[in-house]
């Protein structure tokens, strides 16, 4: 569904109102980016593996990476449904195909990860494994890791107007092609257990 919507801001595909006309979406570049926290923050990764053209960025705050290890603990099942084998907790194919990292190599989007270092909802298990292999590939990557729980930790606080800055430096750069320097400097923004913010090159 995703797809759909961005192809159609990029010319790829075509939307329909009410009497079934076809809609010209002359407001916008073509040029798309994504944000959102929890199940919305999942919905820009699940789109950027489909290397769908046009969508330039991805803020996934909070989402989901791999289906299997947010409805398990080590193989022990923390809710039930059907076709998820219960009975032994194994990976399988209905897992598989819930794995957004195994199509991490077709994500196109710059990606600015934002997560809470206390999330026992969406455990660090999930942007981990994503950052490390996007930075392996030398992919446009940012990460900001806050002490709170799930949610929109960056986003609050003392710290929430440098967040809306980066956000802002980040898009312009992604969506019009503003030299702004959004992804120079320190790669990584940690809130210590002090509630201090510190700037490392890498994390």
């Amino acid at each position: 569904a995703m797809k759909a919507v961005i192809d159609w801001f990029n010319g790829q595909g075509t939307a329909y109102d009410q009497n079934n006309n076809p809609v010209d979406p002359y407001w916008t570049t073509g040029a798309t980016t994504m944000i959102g926290t929890s199940y919305d923050g999942t919905l820009p990764i699940g789109a950027a593996t489909l290397g769908v053209a046009g969508l330039k960025a991805i803020v996934p705050i909070a989402g989901v990476t791999s289906y299997y290890e947010h409805r398990r603990s080590n193989g022990a099942g923390r809710r039930c449904r059907r076709g998820t084998d219960r009975l032994t907790g194994d990976y399988n194919l209905f897992w598989h195909e819930r794995n957004m990292l195994k199509d991490q190599s077709k994500i196109r989007a710059a990606v600015f990860f934002s997560h809470g270092l206390n999330d026992q909802n969406v455990k660090m298990k999930h942007p981990v494994p994503l950052y490390e292999a996007l930075r392996k590939r030398h992919h446009p990557t940012k990460i900001w890791l806050n002490q709170g729980g799930h949610g929109d930790g960056a986003n609050s606080g003392a710290r929430q107007a440098a967040w809306r800055d980066a956000l802002n430096r980040f898009w312009s750069h992604y969506l019009f092609g503003v030299d702004n320097g959004a992804m120079d400097g320190p790669k990584a923004a940690v809130q210590r257990e002090t509630g201090q913010w510190v700037d490392y090159d890498d994390w």
